[in-house]
This record gives C-alpha cells, sequence and structure tokens, in this order.
C-alpha cells in the first residue's frame, strides 16, 4: 500500500507503543539542555544546535497533543512546561538580534538551513519576524 494521509490516519497507537514514546520522553526530559552531537552536525565538542532543541521541542509537542487525542496518561503539565521552557531557550539563546536570524547554534553566527523548519514543525509562524529574518539571511548566503 503507498503512503497515504488515510494509511497514515489507520495507525493506532497502543499502550506499548505509548510506554516506548513515554521512555523516550523520559530521556530528553535529563537531556535536552546539554550539547549534543547530531549526525549532521559537525565533528568535535558537542554543541547546543538549534534544530535538535527545535525536534526537542517537536517531541513534547506531539507527545501533548497525542495525549489528548488517544486519552492516554501522561505528565501533561510537565510537558507542557518543559515545551515552553525549550522554545524560550532556543529562542532567548538560538536567535542572534545581530544577523535578525536564528542561527546553527547557541553563541554561534553560522546559519543552518535545518532552521528554516521552524514554521513548517509549528515551533513559530511563518509570520513571526525572526523567521522573516532568518529566511530573509539565509537567502542572501
Amino acid at each position: 500500500m503507498p503512503f497515504t494521509s488515510r494509511a497514515l490516519a489507520a495507525l493506532k497507537l497502543d499502550d506499548g507503543t505509548w510506554d516506548l514514546e513515554c521512555a523516550v520522553l523520559e530521556h530528553l526530559a535529563e537531556v535536552w539542555d546539554q550539547p549534543d552531537h547530531g549526525i549532521w552536525e559537525r565533528r568535535g565538542d558537542g554543541r547546543h544546535y538549534v534544530s535538535s532543541k527545535v525536534m526537542t521541542w517537536v517531541a513534547f509537542d506531539r507527545a501533548i497533543k497525542s495525549a489528548e487525542k488517544f486519552g492516554f496518561k501522561a505528565p501533561l503539565d510537565q510537558w507542557r512546561s518543559l515545551r515552553d521552557t525549550i522554545c524560550r531557550d532556543v529562542c532567548e539563546k538560538g536567535f542572534d538580534p545581530g544577523q535578525n536570524s536564528f542561527v546553527e547554534s547557541y553563541g554561534s553566527q553560522l546559519l543552518d538551513a535545518s532552521i528554516l523548519m521552524l514554521p513548517a514543525v509549528g515551533f513559530l509562524p511563518a509570520s513571526d519576524p525572526r523567521v522573516r529574518g532568518t529566511i530573509e539571511a539565509i537567502e542572501n548566503t
């Protein structure tokens, strides 16, 4: 069967997959604020990559939505708080006001095309001035 939205809609969560998702989120809650070494990033010391932080935000955001939709037991207040903390952290430390752009990693001035995903994943709307500035900065490189 080819992949379609109908096929996606037929996927069902069960207690086993939810338990696994909760275990992953528990781990993310412990490590999200540490430097990382993602597969696409440079070799060397870990950094606070904006794209990694945003994908962690996505994990909590989608878990919250799944718990609400499917009625699974979850620490929703804790997850919402952490999701909001990650968003504030990225917006404060991953945005360079001098360039009017989000950057590759905290403290860096390097641009990274992966941060163009911010509106696509729902982190910030495309109309947000910081997103617009990021798009313009990347277009001008």
